[in-house]
């Protein structure tokens, strides 16, 4: 695994105006990768998510391929009404550790934007298991501000990252996990719960 550093890599993303601005975002995967980009490593799948579709990666070491995803528009922009009250749930499943695992690095969301970069870091996952959702809180305390300040980043986000290879491992066989369900809600309220339910319902029509 190598680090995925974003201002190493902001360059290639297009900048996105300030537009979110408290809006629920919410993406399942199940009728394809809806507008998130990746690179060499990651790919979308119909099947084997948490119901329905999600993104997968497969992660040999040897290629130095280092997979995860981007997010698309619908979730970037103004975040500064998420400040203290706004979250980031996603589903994470780890499918194999591949061959001789040697390392293992924390579930790892980064945002970036012009007013800096940062970083949310959960829980090391050094073994297969179920699908199982994960809650980043959109407040400073929550993640290591790598540049920067926090407010001017929240006042526009270019920039949604998630990691999927977090095991270093020796051999051919790749390790392989997978995201699903990711959203971006205001409020863990009963009036985000309806939208995201709205949204989920939309998606699989």
């Amino acid at each position: 695994m190598k680090s995925c550093r974003l201002f190493a890599i902001a360059s290639a993303i297009a900048v996105v105006p300030p537009a979110l601005a408290g809006a629920p975002a919410f993406s399942n995967f199940d009728d394809g990768p809806q507008g998130w980009t990746f690179p060499s490593g990651t790919e979308w799948r119909s099947t084997g998510g948490n119901s329905a579709g999600h993104l997968y990666g497969a992660m040999p070491d040897e290629q130095n391929i280092t997979a995860g995803a981007f997010a698309p528009a619908e979730f970037l922009g103004n975040w500064t009404s998420l400040d203290g009250s706004g979250s980031i749930s996603f589903d994470y499943r780890r499918f194999s550790n591949g061959e001789t695992p040697r390392a293992f690095f924390p579930l790892t969301i980064q945002i970036a934007g012009p007013g800096g970069n940062a970083t949310w870091n959960g829980p090391i996952i050094n073994k297969p298991g179920d699908w199982t959702t994960y809650i980043a809180p959109i407040n400073q305390a929550a993640w290591t501000l790598d540049d920067g300040d926090w407010n001017e980043l929240l006042a526009d986000v270019t920039v949604f990252y998630i990691q999927l290879e977090l095991v270093v491992n020796d051999g051919l066989i790749d390790d392989t996990a997978g995201i699903d369900n990711v959203s971006l809600i205001p409020a863990p309220s009963a009036a985000a719960l309806v939208a995201l339910s709205f949204l989920s319902a939309r998606r699989r029509r």
